[in-house]
């Protein structure tokens, strides 16, 4: 097993710790002396250092999200007005659908090219608006109004191709700028990805390896997730319903980790847990947005968030064994 130091000076309640993360680690201290903030900066930081490439890929999908975000303002129109002018159909795309693909598409080239496919399909289409409709005047205000411009439109044909134009270079280079972080890897892409935590005075190294320079990070070898909980949290979170309320503790027990086989170690510590638990967690009811639900050998059965706290603890790391997310290459990080 790899072995790894984790050190953190001059933040918060820490005025300097250093501390060797080998197998069980245990931190104990009085109230306010920093065990949170301890576990916590370790949390966002090893989650930036396994999740790098995915969390690139999320800000470059808000960033493509938010510029093609006006399409939906032009398909109102299209739909709206031209349409009803032309008494013609427009085949536009369901911008409900349109939305949801391109927050879901986790392939950055896929995601680029479908956004690039919409804005060329937009821009035939109001070329084509112009060419048909008889109130030039009204088309020509609401996407001075859509597009933020005072730009006078004399060439409908001109003003159309600039803004797409535009559209079109703003996508290429956010998938070209993720794309480029993904290699370079540097401090302060690391850091952006962090808010509102300080890492300057912080270090996580790997087998001897430092992981932050003064430029770049490393990556972590034999670490591939962190998983962090508080108690108090996830009993809280445990008593909404899913359709209340969608976090990441929801996922994990309600979710099996893509392409996951339970190994012959793992399904023995989870009979080791179920007889800890002396019952059994019923996922099946979390299909219908309810809580999950504790149902004990002796015919017992109530909602888990009500069941006692080290129940709750239990039942939570079983859920993520069975589930594929607790395996020897995560970080469990549990703040009590």
């Amino acid at each position: 097993m790899s072995r790894y130091v984790y050190s953190l000076s001059d933040y918060q309640a820490i005025k300097k710790a250093e501390i060797a993360l080998d197998g069980l680690t245990v931190l104990a201290g009085e109230n306010g002396s920093g065990k949170s903030t301890l576990s916590e900066t370790l949390y966002r930081l090893t989650k930036v250092l396994t999740e790098y490439e995915q969390l690139i890929n999320k800000k470059a999908t808000g960033d493509i999200f938010s510029v093609i975000r006006p399409l939906q303002e032009v398909d109102m129109v299209l739909q709206r007005y031209v349409r009803r002018d032309q008494n013609s159909y427009f085949e536009t795309e369901d911008m409900l659908h349109l939305m949801k693909k391109i927050r879901e598409t986790k392939n950055l080239i896929s995601l680029e090219e479908y956004a690039l496919k919409q804005i060329e399909k937009y821009r035939e289409l109001l070329t084509k608006a112009f060419e048909v409709t008889r109130n030039k005047e009204f088309l020509r205000s609401r996407l001075m109004t859509i597009f933020e411009t005072e730009r006078e439109m004399s060439d409908d044909k001109s003003f159309v191709e600039d803004v797409f134009n535009k559209m079109e270079d703003e996508i290429e280079n956010i998938a070209k700028t993720a794309r480029q972080d993904k290699i370079d890897r540097k401090r302060k892409t690391f850091v952006d990805l962090m808010p509102r935590i300080d890492i300057s005075n912080s270090q996580l190294s790997e087998d001897g390896v430092e992981l932050l320079d003064q430029n770049h990070f490393n990556q972590l070898i034999n670490i591939k997730r962190v998983i962090y909980y508080k108690t108090y949290e996830l009993m809280d979170y445990l008593g909404y319903k899913l359709s209340d309320f969608y976090c990441d503790y929801i996922t994990r027990v309600s979710e099996t980790s893509p392409e996951y086989q339970m190994t012959q170690e793992e399904r023995l510590l989870s009979m080791r847990l179920r007889s800890i638990l002396g019952g059994t967690i019923d996922r099946g009811e979390i299909l219908w947005g309810e809580p999950l639900l504790y149902h004990r050998d002796d015919g017992l059965e109530i909602p888990l968030n009500q069941a006692a706290t080290g129940l709750i603890s239990f039942s939570y790391l079983a859920r993520l064994l069975e589930n594929g997310y607790l395996k020897k290459d995560t970080l469990l990080i549990i703040d009590e």
